[in-house]
This record gives structure tokens, sequence and C-alpha cells, in this order.
């Protein structure tokens, strides 16, 4: 996986925390796989996602590229979600709703 939900999260997740720490907190996740797991994507893709912010205690922050790959995966995913659900509101014999319509009733 190079970037999928599972990323966007974890990108979110710092950006809402200013931490890795505090995001992989946040997800369930270990420091050391969320590390692992930014690393890879940023192998793959080719440049940072995150940066430190100032000193170490001060966390870290999205580059531009990284937020603009979130941003965009994001917009990527809510296309495809609204294609899906307007589909399966033909097919399927009961309502559909999109997840984040889900995720806003559960909060």
């Amino acid at each position: 996986m190079v970037f999928g939900m599972g990323r966007a999260m974890l990108l979110l997740a710092i950006d809402e925390h200013g931490s890795l720490k505090k995001a992989a907190e946040a997800l369930g996740m270990s420091y050391r796989a969320a590390w692992g797991k930014l690393k890879q994507t940023e192998t793959a893709l080719g440049f940072r996602l995150v940066e430190k912010a100032g000193s170490n205690r001060e966390g870290y922050r999205l580059t531009p590229a990284g937020r603009e790959a979130m941003d965009r995966f994001r917009a990527w995913f809510a296309t495809v979600e609204r294609c899906a659900t307007e589909s399966a509101a033909t097919v399927l014999p009961w309502a559909v709703r999109q997840f984040e319509d889900k995720a806003a009733d559960d909060k």
C-alpha cells in the first residue's frame, strides 16, 4: 500500500495532534508502526509527508506536499464513495448512506 485511507488518517491525526506519537496513539498503533508506514510511503512517493515542527519537543507537521497528498486522496475518496453510494442505491434493496454520514451519526 502506497497511500490509502490508513495513511490519510495518519496524516490527518498528525495534523490534528501535532505529534506522531499522539497520532499513533489516537489510531491505536505503535509509534514504530506509524513511523514505518510514513517512511514506506515517503520512499514510494519520492517526497516527504511530514517534517519536524522545530525542536524534537515541538512535534511534527505536514509538509506542503503531505497536506496536498492527504487533501487530494480525501477528495478522490469522497468522489468514489459518492459514485458507489449512488450505484448501490439502484442495486441494493435497502437504504444506503455514505460512510461519512454514518461517522457523523456515531459522534
